[in-house]
């Protein structure tokens, strides 16, 4: 009963995450996203409209969208890339 109550409050908590970023202005989420773990940045960049997400990494500095769009490639590889 406790994991299927936390996996509810995790997926509301992402979606809302994710929701937060998409209302942002592109400057201020990608000033947001840069200070995060890469990891936990590339995940909502993957869930944001995919235009949304083009525009904040247009306003990130290039070696992180960079390195973010690199954790997203990797992400989206069918096998495991190791």
């Amino acid at each position: 009963d406790w994991l299927s109550r936390r996996d509810r409050f995790m997926k509301q908590a992402q979606a809302t995450v994710v929701e937060i970023y998409a209302k942002m202005r592109p400057d201020a989420a990608a000033g947001q996203l840069g200070q995060l773990r890469a990891e936990t940045a590339a995940a909502i960049l993957m869930s944001l409209d995919p235009r949304q997400a083009s525009v904040i990494l247009n306003e990130m500095e290039m070696k992180t969208a960079a390195a973010l769009t690199g954790i997203m490639v990797s992400a989206a590889r069918e096998k495991d890339p190791t």
